[in-house]
């Protein structure tokens, strides 16, 4: 009975009613669709970074990620061996040994600071499958004097495939070596560090050019990159990475930074839904008030025939959650087809033009990620704001006298 008078009461003033769900309406939507787009930021980062550059986790010799900029690569050298039985583990599926220094490219005219990365090209094909990144060239399959470089420093120094240049860095003496090259491919992997720093040459080669004899880093992918199973994994070598000098650091620790600024800016949208819904809970209790007002009347007639204080609060509460259930349903389903159709299309933008594929490694669209989870939690959230809303003119309504309600 109250349910079906509090539905019959919101849609006395429809207009009033209308123009207070929209605001519910506009909170909830843009809270999702907000979070949508939060969270495809975070897959699309680390699922780049994991298939550029990180894999599931990296194998350093302790202290290495930790390093300040200057200090030197190359003091963090450890033998392949070392690392043998660490990469014995069933739950690993392939693994690339990694050498990487700085150095600089210069084309004759222009020179770039670069990073240098020595890798097997059949064991790097396994982890990255860089061959199908590749925009022109074959990824080190001639020579061992040939690079390939990201689409940036090629962009930036006008090169193009067969391409000589100069490669100089220090080496693991202190000492300045210099190659000429041949640019064997160009790679586009869609992660900014990548496409714009590094420099590819077989594993033998950057040994030679560097003066050294091991690596300072493992790629590892795995069959499982759960959480759970890299947790577990680190926790039954524990003792073993220990022993070896030897660290895991994993896709996460990696791009820390990047998650906790992807995360931030979910905060943002977190607080500007916030503030909608603030509002809302403004036009809400307002709306409740005059209704109140305009209803003073029937509220002392209904308190004459008995019906009890409680339920004249109940009756209010449940017009304030009515509107918030209607507002938030609709904001719920139009966000889902909203989100999900960009889940799967994406927004087609040119990262140069905006600038974000500086800050973030996205390619030509930015695909959008449904949680389920906390769609549920702003659907409940905005039946909650409007519930809460109704109370204080709910409140107001019970303090009513009933022969003075009555007389107007």
């Amino acid at each position: 009975m109250l349910f079906k008078m509090a539905f019959r009461n919101i849609f006395r003033h429809t207009k009033r009613t209308l123009l207070t769900l929209v605001t519910i309406i506009f909170g909830i939507f843009f809270g999702i669709a907000g979070d949508g787009l939060n969270s495809g930021m975070k897959w699309q980062v680390a699922d780049i970074y994991k298939n550029s550059m990180t894999s599931d986790f990296t194998l350093y010799k302790a202290g290495f990620f930790n390093l300040e900029e200057d200090n030197e690569p190359l003091e963090y050298l450890y033998d392949f061996n070392t690392a043998k039985n660490l990469l014995a583990d069933k739950n690993i599926k392939a693994y690339s040994e990694k050498l990487l220094f700085p150095g600089s490219i210069t084309n004759s005219i222009d020179e770039l600071k670069v990073k240098f990365l020595g890798i097997t090209p059949e064991h790097e094909e396994k982890v990255f499958n860089r061959s199908s990144k590749l925009v022109s060239g074959t990824f080190l399959k001639g020579d061992s004097e040939e690079v390939v470089i990201g689409k940036g420093i090629a962009d930036s120094l006008g090169l193009k495939t067969g391409d000589s240049v100069t490669i100089t860095g220090r080496t693991a003496a202190k000492a300045i070596n210099g190659y000429d090259c041949t640019v064997a491919g160009i790679i586009s992997t869609g992660n900014p560090i990548v496409d714009n720093f590094y420099v590819f040459m077989k594993l033998d080669f950057a040994q030679s050019f560097a003066d050294c004899s091991g690596i300072n880093g493992i790629s590892v992918k795995t069959n499982s990159s759960s959480e759970k199973k890299l947790n577990s994994y680190i926790s039954k070598n524990k003792e073993l990475l220990t022993n070896k000098n030897l660290e895991v650091i994993t896709w996460k620790d990696e791009i820390a930074d990047l998650l906790a600024l992807v995360n931030f800016r979910g905060k943002i949208f977190s607080v500007i839904t916030a503030v909608i819904l603030i509002m809302a809970a403004a036009g809400i209790m307002n709306t409740m008030l005059m209704a109140m007002l305009e209803r003073k009347k029937e509220i002392g007639i209904m308190c004459a025939n008995g019906m009890s204080e409680k339920n004249i609060l109940l009756l209010f509460t449940l017009e304030g959650g009515i509107i918030g259930a209607i507002g938030s349903t609709i904001a719920f389903v139009a966000g889902f087809i909203f989100v999900s159709y960009l889940q799967k299309h994406g927004i087609p933008f040119s990262a140069e033009s905006t600038g974000i594929g500086n800050d973030f490694p996205i390619n030509d669209r930015l695909y959008l990620y449904f949680e389920p989870l906390h769609a549920a939690v702003f659907y409940f959230v905005g039946i909650a704001v409007s519930t809460l809303s109704a109370l204080y003119p709910a409140a107001k309504a019970v303090k009513l006298e009933p022969v003075e309600a009555i007389r107007g």
